[in-house]
């Protein structure tokens, strides 16, 4: 993908548009978007993504806490933004039958007693029988190893996030071009 285009759209960008469009990165998580807002401009789209991993990696552990409290389990029928419900589907946790939801509801129940916070996949590409094996792997972790861990999963949901992002833009101008073409 040619990084040069989206960023010089991001660039452009007022504060409110680059918070409205980078705010939901991160998880019910606005607060990473406005300080990468801070600390413009950006070579590419990737030094945005990283700006805004390091943002989080640099942060308290109240914060990174709240972050990670943030994200909904997986395979919970609840209130979730509409980046996790469809990353949740696109996994085909949305279409699991009742006795595999049971299975990870309790093993999601037992990482959180566990950990204190909800386990945390980027689930691009797994199936529900590779997030089950995951999940079942970190329960045995250590809790600084297991927080380590699942900040980066939380960055690579965020760089997924961030590249779908800009794939959606390019594919807008294409069409755009389409029609003046």
């Amino acid at each position: 993908m040619d990084q040069r285009q989206p960023i010089d759209r991001i660039q452009r960008m007022g504060e409110q548009q680059f918070i409205a469009a980078f705010g939901g990165l991160y998880e019910s998580s606005p607060w990473v978007a406005e300080q990468a807002w801070r600390e413009r401009p950006y070579a590419d789209v990737a030094q945005l993504g990283q700006t805004m991993a390091r943002i989080v990696k640099d942060a308290g552990c109240e914060r990174q806490l709240a972050l990670l409290r943030a994200h909904p389990a997986l395979g919970e029928r609840g209130p979730m933004s509409a980046f996790s419900a469809e990353e949740q589907s696109g996994a085909g946790l949305g279409v699991l039958a009742e006795e595999e939801l049971g299975r990870l509801a309790d093993l999601n129940a037992e990482y959180k007693a566990q950990f204190g916070y909800p386990f945390i996949l980027a689930v691009r590409g797994k199936t529900p029988e590779e997030i089950e094996q995951t999940i079942r792997h970190r329960l045995e972790h250590a809790p600084q190893l297991e927080w380590r861990i699942a900040l980066a999963e939380v960055d690579a949901i965020a760089g997924y996030r961030l590249e779908d992002w800009c794939e959606a833009l390019t594919d807008m101008d294409d069409i755009e071009e389409e029609g003046t073409g």
